[in-house]
């Protein structure tokens, strides 16, 4: 019933700002730490090295097949969790630009906040 509407920074490497940085970031600035591995799938956090982020950890449920992330936790200080789930997940699917615009009009019942 709330939508908040932001303008992205390039320069922020945030996976929320960047979801594709997922598969990066774990290579610079993060701990990596196996929490779970099961038959069908991996659970990762990662903790920032830096404990002066407002992160505390991203956990990751991955799949064992390939390209198959099944879940990303953001959990930060303030005690926001932040969970993105995925039914699918295809690299080979290139949306149009107009995928990722909002269109109020079909939201009319839905407090806009505009922070551009």
């Amino acid at each position: 019933k709330e939508v908040t509407i932001t303008t992205n920074d390039p320069k922020e490497k945030s996976f929320l700002e960047k979801p594709s940085l997922l598969f990066t970031m774990y290579k610079e600035g993060y701990k990596v730490r196996l929490v779970e591995n099961s038959p069908k799938y991996w659970l990762i956090d990662l903790y920032p090295e830096k404990l002066d982020n407002d992160l505390i950890r991203i956990r990751l449920k991955i799949g064992k097949s390939l390209n198959d992330l099944k879940s990303a936790e953001y959990k930060t200080k303030q005690g926001i969790l932040i969970t993105l789930v995925s039914e699918r997940y295809d690299l080979s699917i290139r949306p149009i630009a107009s995928f990722f615009t909002f269109d109020s009009a079909k939201y009319r019942n839905a407090e806009i906040n505009d922070m551009r």
